[in-house]
């Protein structure tokens, strides 16, 4: 099996899956992951590297995650893992980067996922995407965090002040799109004027 064959299988099951063909599609794609997991190591390398990079690259795969839980598919997503949690281990990058948009909704994965971009964050520069990641991510924190104003809040003092002081260095020193930038400096205002009033 080469890429194109891989590709071919991937397209067909997206088809099966999306004229409610979900056993068919589930079957296609189980029979998929056992002739990938056959493969030789180098060859095995090479199509998953090719998959996870348009999966999370170039996203021409993006259908995969739009099957209602936001995950890809159970058994592809067992393959990838077994190929990429090693690579993370060794904090290869974009691999760390990957992991996470991969598995950041994965309730099995979502904890490693998310210390897997703080790594990341931490000791890579000049990925763009992993600062654009870490931004979003941020933004879902605090928007979470401040939902029950003006109740009261559920982030802590010290969580807030990392997702400010990251959020503040990524607009720095990379492209966030306006409309991010605005909704981020209205909840770190929203948030200030809380603690404000609490004294």
């Amino acid at each position: 099996m080469d890429y194109e064959m891989l590709l071919k299988s991937v397209m067909q099951y997206e088809t099966l899956y999306n004229r409610g063909l979900k056993f068919e599609a589930n079957s296609m794609m189980k029979n998929l992951c056992y002739s990938i997991e056959s493969l030789s190591s180098d060859d095995r390398e090479t199509v998953l590297k090719q998959l996870v990079n348009d999966i999370c690259e170039t996203e021409t795969m993006t259908f995969l995650f739009e099957r209602g839980n936001g995950q890809i598919p159970f058994q592809l997503k067992s393959v990838i893992y077994n190929w990429l949690y090693p690579r993370c281990r060794q904090n290869m990058t974009p691999e760390l980067r990957w992991f996470y948009q991969i598995f950041k909704n994965n309730p099995d994965h979502c904890e490693l996922a998310n210390n897997f971009l703080d790594e990341a964050y931490a000791h890579t520069t000049g990925d763009m995407r992993i600062q654009q990641l870490v931004f979003e991510r941020n933004l879902n924190s605090l928007d979470y965090g401040l939902h029950e104003l003006p109740i009261g809040i559920l982030i802590s003092d010290e969580e807030a002040q990392i997702i400010f002081q990251q959020c503040d260095a990524i607009i720095q020193n990379c492209n966030i799109p306006k409309i991010l930038i605005d909704r981020y400096f209205k909840l770190k205002h929203d948030y200030l004027m809380y603690k404000a009033s609490e004294n």
